[in-house]
């Protein structure tokens, strides 16, 4: 495991790394705080889930989306990242200070109710706890303006390397808080190093470190930068598995956001990062861009509600199918040499918008698929193959045609399914010629491919790659 252990060797890894790789830890980082954001909610106040929850999802949506697709409409999410983050940050430390200061005057007013004082001091720490918890979505927000501010050369890698180091320091004492190991007012030493020995503590820099070995791993040596920290990005959030009391945090927390306000949304998104699902680019795009701040200042509720008609009018069962083709993929990839993650990314990213590409990369993952299977058997010539040839000998290099008659009545059934997969695998490269993406056309006169259609070819597709490598590696 690579040696990553406090913030002075968290920089020095990243020192000379990709950039979009201190993007990334900085948003996953950022995300193993949120469930102490739970304290913030010590009183049950709407007023709390305004000022603090909300803004800090939004900065956390920001952050998370610059990490998984750096570029991706870079100005508008630095835009979004910086008001976001500042605005948690600020609405978080006014209720700090204000609660700081009715402690405060409670203590001299009414030195003698002590259960009162000690409500009142509770909720301080809990406030200032939080306020860490912010601070590291922040230093993720602070990433994201450095990461474009690099891009355009108007900043430095340093500046992204510092705030992702920055968010990981602020994260450590963060989680250290809601163990009770914490003086908040001070900083912290040099390094952290005199706590890691604390079971959390160890927990939290295990999992910055396992992310860094997975950035550095000989499987994702061959990819972009953008693909790897693309890949991560949809890896479970603690990938040395969740600890125990961040799970507990967690459902606490969610207990105390209120159905009524709609809070589901986010939840269902922080579970899909925790979990390490697939994420929906296009929804998350949408999310990010919900117009106007008025929105936002009106509240939960009303952004909520927003947010679930987004999630509601991409509740398309074509994509759900999709979205269960690509599940069986992954998990045909983990007994698999054969990797076509570029394949679906590109398929993933085409839909709803881009018919013609999904069915030009559906197209190109069969055939990928295919070629990959004989070359990996001995076959070495199949680029001298038709795509119909390539189909043939695919099959009948992974027995799933024969010369002889079926010998059972199960058999002959296989045969026929086969053969309808055979004419489902060529078909999709006849649509590919007609109308997807890989010729060129009179312009105006392109044949019109449907984003329905699209969705039914890719599934398909997706479907037929994972049953034939799992032929490939049953025989």
């Amino acid at each position: 495991m690579a040696d990553i252990g406090d913030g002075t060797t968290l920089y020095d890894w990243l020192n000379g790394q990709p950039v979009e790789f201190a993007c990334v830890l900085a948003a996953r980082i950022a995300l193993r705080v949120v469930p102490v954001l739970d304290l913030a909610l010590y009183e049950d106040a709407e007023d709390r889930r305004r000022e603090i929850i909300l803004p800090s999802f939004r900065a956390l949506a920001a952050s998370s989306y610059a990490g998984a697709w750096p570029g991706r409409r870079a100005g508008e999410v630095r835009k979004v990242a910086r008001s976001a983050g500042q605005e948690a940050r600020a609405l978080v430390g006014d209720l700090a200070n204000g609660a700081r200061i009715g402690a405060i005057e409670a203590q001299e007013a009414i030195p003698d109710i002590h259960e009162e004082i000690w409500r009142l001091e509770s909720d301080v720490h809990a406030l200032e706890v939080a306020e860490r918890a912010v601070d590291a979505a922040l230093e993720a927000t602070h990433s994201v303006t450095a990461l474009v501010d690099a891009a355009t050369g108007i900043g430095s890698s340093a500046a992204v390397y510092e705030a992702a180091v920055s968010g990981a320091r602020i994260a450590h004492r963060a989680i250290d808080g809601i163990h009770g190991d914490t003086e908040w007012f001070d900083e912290p030493d040099e390094d952290e190093s005199e706590q890691d020995a604390a079971p959390h503590i160890a927990e939290f820099w295990n999992a910055v470190a396992l992310d860094v070995e997975w950035l550095g791993s000989a499987e994702t040596a061959a990819m972009r930068p953008e693909e790897m920290v693309a890949g991560l990005s949809e890896e479970a959030l603690w990938l040395g598995g969740t600890p125990v009391w961040a799970s507990k945090r967690w459902a606490d927390f969610k207990d105390k956001l209120p159905n009524a306000e709609g809070w589901q949304v986010w939840i269902d998104w922080y579970e899909t990062r925790l979990a390490g699902r697939q994420l929906d680019v296009s929804l998350e795009t949408d999310l990010l861009m919900i117009p106007g701040e008025e929105d936002w200042k009106q509240g939960p509720a009303h952004v909520n509600a927003i947010i679930a008609k987004l999630i509601e009018s991409r509740s398309d069962p074509l994509l759900a199918a999709l979205a269960r083709g690509f599940e069986k993929l992954e998990a045909v990839k983990q007994i698999s040499s054969i990797d076509l993650t570029r394949h679906m990314d590109r398929i993933r990213n085409a839909l709803p918008n881009d018919p013609c590409l999904a069915i030009g990369a559906t197209k190109d993952m069969l055939e990928t698929t295919m070629k990959t299977i004989l070359d990996s058997r001995g076959n070495s010539e199949s680029d001298k193959l038709s795509f119909s040839g390539l189909t043939n000998q695919c099959l009948t290099v992974l027995r799933l045609t024969g010369n002889s008659p079926p010998a059972t009545e199960g058999e002959r059934h296989v045969r026929k399914i086969v053969s309808s997969a055979q004419r489902m695998i060529e078909t999709a490269n006849e649509l590919r010629n007609l109308a997807g993406t890989g010729h060129g056309r009179v312009a105006g006169k392109e044949p019109v491919v449907t984003a329905a259609d699209a969705e039914f070819v890719a599934s398909a597709g997706v479907i037929l790659a994972a049953w034939l490598l799992r032929h490939h590696e049953e025989i």
